[in-house]
């Protein structure tokens, strides 16, 4: 969670490994986020599941899906 994305500039993110450790990133926060707000709350699974953290799961559900895709991509570029 120390790690930061080291891109400055539109050129740097021409670097497939720029793309890769932002992303990295991108989902570890917003991982980390969801999971501090989930493992703070007293609510029933249920409820935290469909009702308080619904969109936060989803866009932690969401970026993994994208960092997935990306390394599958990145795998067939060779």
């Amino acid at each position: 969670m120390k790690s930061k994305c080291t891109a400055k500039t539109a050129e740097d993110f021409c670097d497939i490994y720029e793309i890769d450790r932002a992303l990295q990133v991108c989902v570890a926060v917003k991982i980390e986020t969801t999971m501090k707000k989930v493992l703070a709350s007293k609510a029933s699974k249920k409820e935290i599941t469909n009702n308080l953290y619904a969109l936060d799961i989803v866009s932690m559900a969401q970026g993994h899906i994208k960092y997935v895709a990306f390394n599958i991509f990145k795998s067939k570029l060779g």
